[in-house]
């Protein structure tokens, strides 16, 4: 999982009448666009796995003759360390900096959020794999495979590769499982290398105390994030199975370490062995205020 920070930018500029008197204007809405372009362009000078996130969230209003006094956008900025991600989100502030600059307009920078990447512990991901095997991977319906197919019919055709590519599984892996709507069986362990394409605010958490993480299946191969299809899928015996085994897997490994004290001590001493050698900042600065108000 990525570090990733969430923050607004909200440009204030000076209204006028679009028509009769546009120069006395100041546009914010001309500044969102020119950040816009202005980070578009910086994709080409960004790492490949650092991705950057906007929408508008404020257009300017809805009269189209009138020169917009206030307009903003919100953005996500994500990389998979904080030494890569933190120049990174300096470069976006310069270029919302020189947007503002370009079109005489006021800026406010407000960062909503931020989240670090998952350390994840090895010892403790032992243990949910073997619980994993343990408990065997749920068998699903024929209604449930009957509703994946038909989900599966809406999901674009190259998702399922860019899917299974994201967890680390090999060319081999991934043509085995192919012909598979609902995956059935446990995979290999996890891969704490791979750099997975979302955030989590379990990734500052992992920082804290040592934390573990499994996947299970809940829905069809292939299926976007933040889609209909996953929260349809979500809804069925397809997302309920899923959760009740990794519930089980939870539950189980939970019971093995409060009766297993040295797995714990083993735990709990790769954990500060890895926080020796990494340093721990929180994104979120010193005395930031909720964003209520988002």
């Amino acid at each position: 999982m990525k570090y990733n920070y969430r923050v607004g930018f909200k440009f204030h500029g000076k209204p006028a009448h679009a028509a009769a008197d546009p120069y006395n204007g100041r546009s914010a809405l001309d500044a969102v666009e020119l950040m816009n372009v202005g980070v578009n362009y910086l994709r080409e000078h960004m790492i490949p796995d650092a991705r950057v996130h906007y929408v508008i969230t404020n257009g300017g209003g809805t009269a189209p003759n009138v020169v917009p006094a206030e307009a903003a956008s919100l953005y996500s900025v994500r990389a998979p360390r904080t030494d890569q991600l933190n120049p990174l989100f300096e470069r976006v502030k310069d270029i919302a900096r020189g947007a503002a600059l370009m079109t005489g307009t006021e800026l406010d920078i407000e960062l909503y959020s931020g989240m670090s990447n998952l350390l994840l512990n090895e010892t403790i991901n032992n243990v949910l794999q073997r619980k994993l095997e343990e408990v065997g991977a749920p068998k699903f319906s024929k209604e449930d495979v009957t509703f994946a197919a038909e989900i599966t019919k809406t999901i674009p055709s190259n998702s399922f590769e860019e899917s299974a590519r994201s967890y680390g599984l090999d060319a081999d892996a991934i043509a085995s499982m192919k012909s598979t709507l609902l995956h059935e069986d446990v995979l290999p362990p996890y891969k704490s290398d791979i750099v997975q394409p979302g955030s989590t605010d379990v990734g500052d958490v992992s920082w804290v105390a040592p934390t573990g993480q499994i996947v299970t299946a809940c829905m069809a191969l292939g299926t976007p994030g933040h889609s209909w299809q996953i929260v349809a899928q979500g809804r069925t015996g397809i997302g309920h199975k899923g959760m009740l085994y990794a519930a089980k897997v939870m539950a189980l490994s939970a019971v093995e370490f409060m009766q297993n004290p040295e797995l714990i001590r083993k735990a709990r001493g790769e954990f500060k062995a890895r926080r020796a050698t990494s340093n721990y900042i929180s994104p979120i600065p010193d005395g930031l205020k909720p964003p209520l108000k988002v």
